[in-house]
């Protein structure tokens, strides 16, 4: 095996894992032998969009929609993708109901002028899971939760957000934090809510397939 300078080399070629992903260039998921072809981890896309698996699902059935071009979250997407993201969104969120159940969906969203935002990833990826759980409530811990939908952000990077969907089409954001959100928040108390001991996807990854050096992730 090769041995990486940093976990982050090993994540990314390009610098961005998601990025890497879509283009197909040389992508961890690929590399780990995940999928045979770059297409078996697609469910479905469209100009700017397409909807694949988690590399490091908490449940099956857990997919991410991205942005095909590198926006740092879904409130830069321009105005002129909303109708076609909503299509795509639309039909994501029909997929998964088919084949599992009607899910919950989240984002953690960055601003060029302010990264992270609880992001692990600054690429714009909503995540859809099948499965029902209060997260309003976990992030009325964090910040002032205000119904809003995704769409009303839009064309805003300025600040930081954390959006949720439930399964009744209800949406929640939380624009102004109480405190500093942890990287993953949202997959770190769903995987407390599911009983798993592993909510960090790089950690899951590494453990199995490299040793990084300490205090890399």
């Amino acid at each position: 095996m090769k041995a990486w300078a940093t976990v982050s080399d090993w994540l990314s070629i390009s610098g961005c894992v998601l990025c890497d992903e879509i283009r197909n260039a040389n992508p961890l998921s690929l590399r780990l032998g995940l999928y045979t072809t770059n297409s078996d981890k697609i469910i479905l896309e469209s100009e700017h969009f397409v909807l694949v698996r988690d590399i490091s699902p908490l449940v099956p059935g857990h997919l991410l929609l991205l942005t095909k071009d590198h926006y740092c979250s879904f409130a830069e997407v321009p105005c002129s993708m909303l109708s076609e993201f909503l299509d795509v969104r639309n039909r994501s969120i029909s997929y998964l109901a088919d084949a599992y159940a009607a899910p919950l969906l989240f984002e953690h969203g960055s601003s060029r002028t302010a990264p992270s935002g609880g992001a692990c990833i600054e690429h714009a990826h909503i995540h859809l899971l099948p499965i029902s759980a209060p997260i309003e409530e976990w992030l009325e811990e964090v910040g002032e939760v205000t119904p809003g939908s995704l769409v009303s952000l839009q064309p805003d990077i300025s600040e930081n957000y954390l959006w949720y969907r439930k399964q009744d089409g209800s949406e929640y954001c939380v624009r102004r934090f109480h405190q500093p959100i942890p990287s993953q928040f949202i997959r770190r108390v769903l995987a407390g809510h599911l009983n798993i001991q592993e909510w960090n996807w790089k950690t899951m990854l590494v453990r199995i397939h490299v040793q990084p050096r300490e205090g890399e992730l």
